[in-house]
């Protein structure tokens, strides 16, 4: 599991980053979520006020 950012929403106010436990999630012009340090707690979708981030399974390499 890990957090997405749907970029057309995110408007890059950087509330998922200030609640982030892990220090996954900066922001550019958008949210950027790194994967491999995301715990899946799923309190940057709870917050974001855009409902710009969802949390689900990571998506498989290929």
């Amino acid at each position: 599991m890990t957090a997405r950012i749907n970029k057309a929403k995110c408007a890059g106010c950087g509330a998922c980053m200030d609640i982030c436990p892990v220090a996954a999630v900066h922001v550019e012009v958008v949210a950027i979520v790194n994967s491999r340090k995301c715990a899946s707690c799923g309190l940057c979708s709870e917050i974001c006020p855009q409902f710009a981030i969802k949390v689900g399974p990571k998506k498989a390499r290929t």
